[in-house]
This record gives C-alpha cells, sequence and structure tokens, in this order.
C-alpha cells in the first residue's frame, strides 16, 4: 500500500494540471519558444549556450542576461520530437511538475518522518502539489525554467541528506 501515498502526490499534480494541455502559447512563450531560433534548431547546438533565454547573444547590449541553457535544451528536445505543437511543451512542463513534487514528497517523507512523522509530510506534499502559487509556473510554458531549477535543487538537497 506504500505504493498508493507515493504515487498520490504526482498524480494529483497531473489531475491539476491537465487542463493546460489544451492551451496554445501565451505572453512570454511566443518569444521563448516560438521566435527563438535555438529552440527552433535554426542555431548550432552551441548557440543555446551562447545565447540568453530569449535567443539573444548574452554578451550584447540587448541580452536580458537571463541564462537558461538547460531550459532551452529541454524546449529544443520537445520541439525535435514534437514541432511547435503547444500541447506537447505544456504535456511536459505538466510532467515535470508531477516528477518535482513526487521529489518533494520524498523529500518530505526523509526530513519530516523524523520530525512531525510521515502524515505530516504526506499533507505537506500534497498542498505542494496543489497550491495555486503553481499555476503560472506550470501553465505557462516558459515557467519550465523555474520548475527545472526546483528539480536540481531538490535533487541536492535530497542527495545531501
Amino acid at each position: 500500500m506504500w505504493w498508493f501515498w507515493r504515487a498520490a502526490v504526482p498524480v494529483l499534480a497531473a489531475v491539476l494540471y491537465a487542463n493546460s494541455a489544451g492551451h496554445g502559447f501565451v505572453l512570454d512563450d511566443a518569444a521563448a519558444v516560438v521566435r527563438n531560433a535555438d529552440v527552433a534548431g535554426a542555431a548550432s547546438w552551441t548557440g543555446v549556450f551562447e545565447h540568453d533565454f530569449w535567443g539573444a547573444d548574452v554578451a550584447g547590449a540587448a541580452s536580458h542576461k537571463s541564462y537558461r541553457p538547460l531550459t532551452v535544451l529541454s524546449f529544443r528536445l520537445t520541439h525535435a520530437a514534437f514541432g511547435l505543437d503547444p500541447t506537447a511543451f505544456h504535456v511536459g512542463n505538466v510532467a515535470l511538475y508531477a516528477a518535482v513534487c513526487a521529489l518533494f514528497h520524498a523529500f518530505l517523507a526523509r526530513w519530516c518522518g523524523r520530525v512531525v512523522g510521515s502524515a505530516g509530510g504526506f499533507a505537506a506534499s500534497l498542498l505542494f502539489a496543489a497550491h495555486p502559487v503553481h499555476v503560472e509556473n506550470v501553465a505557462s510554458v516558459v515557467g519550465r525554467a523555474d520548475v527545472l531549477g526546483l528539480a536540481g535543487s531538490l535533487l541536492s538537497v535530497h542527495c545531501y541528506l
């Protein structure tokens, strides 16, 4: 029965955000994904490491200096597999968020198990998965940068403990 508790958190996250899959690109998605030569594959693979999140030369004056090459690489892989289908990008965000919720639950199960018990960690994980503060990061394609950042942070802390 332990598998149910482990699966409940990412399943809840996926169910809550599944409706974002039917929507298109919005706001910053156009600049960061649709019109970005690094995402479309028009630029070289090394260009991803020379450009900012929006596709501008990171050393240039017009750059925002928002350097997120792993996010751009994930967009490029999604584009290579599915083209500019917004559904694929949204499903990727939902799947990544569900994985982050599973990581968060695993972290809390280890940490809170010692402090407030596993029920407290489970409740906190459910609250994390369902909290509306995450809507923008999951429903907006460019929010993948934040979800990937949290995934890296959780993996680091999880490995440390």
